[in-house]
């Protein structure tokens, strides 16, 4: 069957003249394309008398088959159509509550040391040899010649 549909397109005067040759032209050469045609052409009339035939076996088995399924049908009676039932849906489950958002636990920093007044006991010990190296280096160079 799909043949017989596609013989009577490629075989079709109309299309090859029309359609098939213009696209044939675009790749081929005028002369190879007018060729083509003009013996495609002088064996149309013997495709035509094998497409008749071939559509009388086609389209007569087709026929006879259903006048077959109609006869033996026809027998039986009429069948039931289908019987439709509602759907059985059930009530979902509602959803559970979305978890609360956790609100992070603050930040525990050391608190700021008591400043005292006065100064450290490292700042103490630092003048106190600064002190110490002044008086002796005072030492050591106010004699002259003992450098």
């Amino acid at each position: 069957q799909k043949m017989l549909v596609f013989l009577g397109y490629v075989f079709n005067e109309h299309n090859l003249v029309e359609y098939m040759k213009g696209e044939w032209l675009k790749v081929y050469d005028v002369p190879w394309v007018d060729n083509l045609v003009a013996s495609v052409l002088v064996w149309l009339p013997e495709v035509e008398a094998l497409m008749s035939k071939q559509e009388d076996k086609v389209y007569m088995a087709r026929r006879a088959e259903d006048e077959e399924a109609n006869a033996s049908g026809a027998g039986k009676g009429t069948s039931k159509g289908t019987a439709f039932a509602p759907f059985n849906l059930s009530v979902s489950k509602p959803l559970p509550l979305p978890a609360p958002d956790l609100v992070p636990d603050p930040v525990r920093v050391k608190p700021v040391p008591r400043r005292r007044e006065g100064p450290t006991p490292e700042e103490v010990a630092i003048a106190e040899a600064r002190e110490e190296n002044r008086r002796r280096i005072t030492e050591q160079y106010a004699d002259p010649g003992l450098v």
